[in-house]
């Protein structure tokens, strides 16, 4: 019997937190299920103002035919912006025969592909949801900061030392 190939995505908000959280879990069902770790694929900033090119290698690596599995820790480390986003991504890697593995949530992993859509729907909104009401509580945040009179930003004249890289430019599909 052939060992199902694996891909692992991970993401994490900031650059201050890390990955390294949702390892074990990841490699112990890689390790339950009897997968073979391909790749792996690790996203370190948010998924709004990153354009997620990790996500994009591992689009592209799916139609390449590279793995078989997709291992993700939760649902909103691989979407978090709805249901339909969700689904877009579930259709892709389905079009290609790549199944979706989340640790979190093994329910989604049903043979009952109407109980899977139901669930699924479910955790990408209450991502979204979760999204949004933090968002919004930053906002409020500095909002308030800002009627006390505090300063927001680099101060006039600094540099952004942390500027972003583009470390993966996607190639047009043609």
């Amino acid at each position: 019997m052939t060992k199902l190939r694996a891909a692992i995505y991970k993401r994490v908000s900031t650059k201050r937190q890390d990955e390294e959280n949702q390892d074990a879990d990841i490699k112990r069902l890689c390790e339950y299920k009897g997968y073979k770790i391909a790749a792996e694929y690790i996203e370190n900033d948010s998924s709004y103002l990153n354009k997620q090119y990790e996500l994009n290698r591992l689009k592209i690596d799916a139609r390449r035919r590279r793995f078989n599995v997709v291992v993700v820790w939760h649902v909103d480390r691989i979407c978090r912006k709805g249901i339909a986003e969700m689904f877009a991504l579930a259709n892709y890697f389905e079009m290609y025969q790549v199944a979706l593995v989340f640790c979190q949530q093994p329910e989604l992993s049903s043979d009952n592909k109407m109980t899977r859509d139901l669930l699924l729907a479910i955790y990408a909104l209450n991502a979204e949801i979760e999204s949004r009401t933090k968002s919004e509580r930053v906002r409020i945040a500095l909002e308030r900061k800002k009627a006390e009179g505090v300063i927001l930003g680099r101060r006039k004249g600094q540099t952004d030392k942390n500027k972003r890289v583009r470390r993966f430019q996607v190639a047009p599909r043609l």
